[in-house]
């Protein structure tokens, strides 16, 4: 997990901080590393509405990466 400067609230638990290089329009360099292995980089929008702000239960991608872990969980039993 990831802890942004001047983020407010909780920290989504799939943020990861990401190569200095690769910080481009966001200004933070982070990904959302998903289950499976599979990587996402938020757009700034995303990044400011749900990663910044603690709303990350919001996020679309956070939603669908629960949901396939609910159902991969689920499946395990």
């Amino acid at each position: 997990m990831v802890r942004l400067p001047g983020s407010e609230g909780e920290e989504c638990p799939y943020l990861r901080p990401g190569l200095a290089t690769g910080q481009g329009a966001l200004g933070a360099a982070v990904y959302c590393g998903l289950p499976g292995g599979r990587a996402r980089i938020p757009s700034r929008d995303e990044f400011e509405r749900f990663c910044a702000t603690g709303h990350y239960h919001d996020c679309p991608g956070y939603r669908r990466a629960r949901l396939r872990e609910t159902i991969v969980t689920g499946l395990a039993r």
